[in-house]
């Protein structure tokens, strides 16, 4: 038994409740819950972006960065927009929002559990042949103490209510 105990961490022991990792919000249809690994892997390894240059444009409140990123982030999250027929998906606003969300969770998901993976290209010295795979500057992919920013949240800071998902 004593054994067993000293094998616990925290958030497994039979008196507190397991605490999971699951990024949880509402796509304009019904509530999601993601693996957030697997939105991070999709974000980092989006080859049609530099994620670092755009998540640092993002925290000066650029409005073109934020309009970058909407369509890309949709992705990661496989969050449609908004169909005005049939009233599913989430308008740009919604799902800002919820990418805030996002972004939000990844930092504090690193204050509790240390800094996430990225790719190991990333961190590689350039290839003298491919410009656009550079070290990310991005906050998101450096010490669990930092954040990408508070600037970001203020983008869509005049929304009228917070995502289901909190």
């Amino acid at each position: 038994m004593a054994e067993q105990a000293q094998d616990r961490t925290p958030e497994t022991t039979e008196h507190q409740p397991i605490e999971r990792d699951i990024f949880r919000f509402h796509d304009g249809t019904r509530q999601r819950a993601m693996d957030p690994m697997k939105i991070w892997s999709a974000m980092w390894l989006d080859d049609d972006i530099d994620i670092g240059r755009l998540l640092d444009r993002m925290s000066w409140n650029e409005l073109e960065a934020v309009n970058d990123m909407l369509p890309r982030a949709r992705k990661w999250l496989q969050v449609p927009e908004f169909n005005e027929t049939d009233e599913t998906g989430l308008t740009d606003l919604e799902f800002c929002r919820v990418m805030y969300q996002w972004f939000n969770y990844v930092i504090e998901i690193k204050k509790k559990r240390g800094q996430l993976p990225i790719p190991l290209r990333l961190l590689l010295p350039q290839a003298p042949g491919n410009p656009s795979i550079t070290k990310p500057d991005s906050d998101l992919s450096s010490t669990p103490s930092e954040s990408p920013s508070d600037a970001p949240t203020t983008a869509c800071k005049h929304s009228p209510a917070p995502s289901a998902a909190a």
